[in-house]
């Protein structure tokens, strides 16, 4: 009980040191300074959220540029590969042709 009594005085005692040191003055100053600090880091956070959103929009068209690429490159391997398959068939067709002369050069 007797803690809690000189607890409770020692509080008041300091509560009176703070007003009658000027605590309302440090107050109101802890209050400006607060502001300034909010303004601060809200243009800094507006700051932070223009630059991400710029990375956000080139990283958007980076990946729309490759896969643009990709795509083309796609549709060129396609018709690299429709080609050689045409060549094939044209080599096919020339090899059943030299084979069909050499039989016809044998049978005379």
């Amino acid at each position: 009980m007797f803690r809690i009594i000189i607890g409770i005085l020692i509080g008041v005692a300091i509560f009176i040191a703070f007003i009658y040191l000027g605590g309302a003055d440090f107050i109101k100053d802890l209050g400006k300074e607060t502001k300034k600090v909010e303004r601060s880091i809200k243009k800094i956070e507006r700051d932070a959220r223009e630059k991400v959103d710029r990375v956000g929009d080139a990283v958007g068209d980076m990946n729309r540029g490759a896969r643009d690429k990709a795509r083309e490159v796609g549709r060129q391997m396609k018709k690299i590969e429709e080609k050689l398959t045409r060549e094939a068939e044209d080599m096919e067709e020339l090899d059943r042709l030299l084979q069909k002369l050499d039989s016809e050069e044998k049978d005379e």
